[in-house]
This record gives C-alpha cells, sequence and structure tokens, in this order.
C-alpha cells in the first residue's frame, strides 16, 4: 500500500497494516462495551438505539483511507505525550505512533513503561511492554499446555519475555523499535 499523506512514512504505515486485520464488513470488536469496527480497527459511529451496523460492507480503497485517516489522528496525541521529546529516531517515533494507534489512551495507564521512554531507558522500555497484559493479546502465540504452538517455547510466568522468535508479533516488534532504535 502506498501512503495517501506523506507524512505517513512507508515502514508505519507497513508495520501497521500487517499487524492489523482488515475486514471489509463491520463487526462487533472485543471492547468492553464493544463497538462496531471496520477495516483495520476503524471504529464506526455509535448506532441509533434498535439499529446496527450488521452487514454494512466498505472497498478495499476505503478500508486503506481509513487506516491512513486513523494514523494522522494518532500524531497530534502521541506527539503531546512526555516521552515524545526523546523518541530520537524515526524507527521510536513510528513505535510511539503505532502504540498511540493500538492502545489510544490504554498507553496512558503504562506508567512505569512511559516513565523509563521520558529518561530514554530503552531496555526498561522493551521490558515493560513485552511483561504487560497488552502483549499477551496482540502476540501470534498460540498456548497448549504451556507450551507455544508457533515457537515451542514455554510460556513464561514472569518477565521480561521475548516472543515467538521466528515470527514477531505486534509486542515484540515495538519493544525491539524502542530498544534498538533502528528497523531490522
Amino acid at each position: 500500500m502506498t501512503p495517501l499523506d506523506a507524512r505517513i512514512p512507508q515502514q508505519l504505515l507497513t508495520d501497521i497494516d500487517a499487524a492489523e486485520g482488515d475486514s471489509l464488513v463491520a463487526y462487533l470488536d472485543t471492547a468492553v462495551p464493544p463497538n462496531w469496527t471496520i477495516g483495520r480497527g476503524h471504529e464506526l459511529p455509535r448506532p441509533m438505539v434498535g439499529q446496527t451496523w450488521a452487514g454494512f460492507t466498505i472497498s478495499q480503497a476505503v478500508s486503506d483511507r481509513y487506516l491512513q485517516e486513523d494514523i494522522l489522528k494518532v500524531y497530534p496525541w502521541v506527539e503531546k505525550l512526555a516521552e515524545w521529546p526523546k523518541m530520537d529516531t524515526p524507527c521510536r517515533q513510528n513505535a510511539l505512533r503505532e502504540i498511540g494507534f493500538n492502545m489510544r489512551t490504554r498507553w496512558n495507564s503504562f506508567t512505569v513503561t512511559r516513565a523509563a521512554a521520558v529518561v530514554g531507558n530503552w531496555r526498561a522500555v522493551h521490558d515493560g511492554l513485552l511483561d504487560s497484559e497488552w502483549a499477551k493479546q496482540v502476540q501470534p502465540h498460540e498456548w497448549v499446555m504451556g507450551l507455544c504452538k508457533v515457537c515451542h517455547q514455554p510460556e513464561a510466568t514472569s518477565g521480561p519475555r521475548d516472543y515467538c522468535k521466528g515470527r514477531d508479533g505486534r509486542a515484540t516488534r515495538l519493544a525491539r523499535y524502542f530498544l534498538k532504535g533502528q528497523y531490522p
């Protein structure tokens, strides 16, 4: 996919696109309460009482436009965060933008990890991301009796954890981006 807006780096667009599912049919997401969603996590307006978005569809071009608009909406919010000035490489800037895209205001609850970012303690940011409930939600693991069906590693009971070495999940990839400050 080609960015429609020059402010969106190709790597950021590629990473978010790869991490998000792309549904051209509206669905209820897993939030509590659930939200009607379409494309790559694009939240639809709440329907009026007695109405629903069930069966609503969009084209691939509309999904691509929604994705890019949603990425751009994150920029002003992320750039006001206390940790933004420490994002000293394009890789770290994009990692924080993707965090904002994926977590939105849930990122505010990562107080220890965010404080580590404010002082540039990238190891603590890496470890804090991987040792979170969020990481468990966005990794490609399939645990069966304590072993991952994807990477065959035992399920860790304490952090920091490094997930699926053969298949980077979103949390592993973003944690490494913060740690290294550069793309692989």
